[in-house]
């Protein structure tokens, strides 16, 4: 009982606004080229806006499982959390597998099944979204490594690791600009720096951002500049296509720094804002927000059924249709995830 007084209900409602942020994503990348030119910048704008969604998860990490006052050792990292999300990707993973294999009818024995599936789960083959569970357990294996950092690093320790985080990012965006290229070569000579690229940045920066909070006047001052830099970063994706006539997210990957101030500017704006946990609407982000875990697994069965029904189109405008199919995702990750609560041992791992 004392555990659930400590719970930080802005942290869950954060991560409920990630958690839909991350399913709107996907819905919407399922909808491109369905429409024409301009529903396609429009599907390029709304994807940007979302893309705050993973990083914003890997920030909160960092302020949870980052804070000195909690005890936590590598061998709780391990039984607890790694091993966890191991059970619950092999259980969700079996589900998928078999989702694939009735819907396409490629029905196999068991024996084929299980190798293709085991072959598939060590691979990182099995869904597309499955990337986020190798994702996560590289950074749980890092915590105790970025816990010693945070917690012995003097304040500007703690800033000199960002830059050289945030710096590994630009030249990452640099290197895939063809004028830029030789940026690559560069990266390549210096390896070290990959230690500083990715995820484990957003955690360190989570953590060093919730305790050095900026006023509203520097809030309102990133607010305008990500927001900007962000529409470059849709602009620079979107003409690619256009010319190219392929994709190219560099611009808007989760390690792109526009994605890095994008992701920034939203968290510092809901983490400022008052919630009150009494509010009904609150209460029920908080519970989607503390159940992000099965909700983000599940989710893709509704998008999986829409691909196998040939874009089941309900009569709307097409500029709806994202939405349309957002809300059934969400609806159906909530049912699924609702009922897996009542399952006592069940909602210990999934």
């Amino acid at each position: 009982m004392q555990e659930v007084k400590k719970r930080d209900v802005s942290l869950d409602i954060i991560k409920a606004f990630a958690i839909f942020a991350v399913l709107f994503m996907h819905n919407v990348v399922e909808w491109k080229g369905k429409g024409g030119y301009l529903y396609d910048w429009y599907l390029e704008v709304l994807y940007g806006i979302v893309r705050f969604g993973v990083p914003v998860f890997f920030m909160i990490m960092g302020i949870l499982l980052l804070d000195e006052k909690k005890e936590l050792s590598t061998k709780k990292i391990w039984k607890k959390y790694i091993f966890r999300i191991i059970v619950a990707a092999l259980f969700y993973g079996l589900i998928y597998k078999t989702l694939r294999v009735v819907l396409t009818k490629s029905f196999m024995s068991v024996g084929e099944f299980a190798m293709t599936y085991i072959k598939e789960f060590c691979t990182g083959q099995l869904e597309f979204h499955f990337w986020f569970v190798y994702a996560v357990i590289g950074v749980y294996i890092s915590i105790p490594i970025l816990r010693a950092i945070v917690k012995n690093a003097s304040d500007h320790l703690m800033k000199y690791f960002l830059f050289l985080w945030l710096l590994e990012s630009v030249l990452e965006l640099f290197s895939h600009i063809e004028q830029f290229a030789f940026v690559g070569v560069c990266l390549n000579s210096f390896r070290f720096l990959n230690l500083f690229l990715g995820y484990t940045g957003y955690v360190v920066w989570g953590y060093y951002l919730n305790k050095h909070l900026p006023d509203k006047k520097k809030s309102l001052c990133i607010y305008v500049v990500a927001f900007f830099g962000l529409m470059v970063a849709c602009y620079q994706t979107g003409i690619y296509e256009i010319v190219n006539g392929g994709v190219d997210y560099n611009w808007m990957m989760n390690e792109s720094p526009f994605i890095i101030l994008w992701s920034t500017a939203v968290f510092i704006f809901l983490k400022n804002r008052k919630w009150n946990s009494e509010v009904i609407i609150c209460k029920g982000l908080a519970w989607v927000g503390s159940h992000t875990f099965s909700i983000y697994f599940i989710h893709m069965v509704s998008i999986i059924a829409l691909l196998n029904t040939e874009y089941v189109v309900i009569p709307v405008s097409v500029y709806l249709q994202p939405w349309i199919w957002f809300v059934i995702t969400v609806l159906m990750a909530i049912l699924w995830t609702g009922i897996v609560q009542m399952i006592p041992k069940a909602r210990k791992y999934i």
